[in-house]
């Protein structure tokens, strides 16, 4: 590098997602003990916690997100949800065509 000059940064290696989804995922018992903890204390929501930053849904987005090695991770309550955030966050606006699979769930295109 010349005299004054930083070296480009290291690229980020990114491991493939490797999920094989023919086979039932196994669940571990905290997990489930911990789904019921949250269900039994009724703070099913970000809102319903004491802190939307502290609440369970924002915990698992943190670890998700880290999972993942991403800097965010949002969660929502259903694809629907999740595919119109994606085009709102790329843009789309009433009257642009997006091209989408044909076999889908009725409501995601419409």
């Amino acid at each position: 590098n010349p005299p004054g000059r930083a070296a480009a940064p290291a690229a980020k290696t990114v491991e493939p997602f490797l999920k094989d989804f023919s086979r039932p995922m196994s669940i571990p018992e905290e997990g489930i003990a911990a789904a019921v903890e949250v269900m039994r204390g009724g703070r099913l929501f970000r809102y319903c916690a004491t802190s939307a930053e502290t609440s369970h849904v924002a915990q698992a987005e943190k670890e998700f997100a880290a999972m993942v090695n991403q800097k965010y991770a949002l969660g929502v309550n259903s694809c629907s949800s999740a595919i119109m955030l994606a085009l709102m966050a790329v843009g789309v606006e009433p009257g642009d065509q997006v091209i989408t699979n044909g076999f889908t769930f009725t409501a995601l295109p419409s």
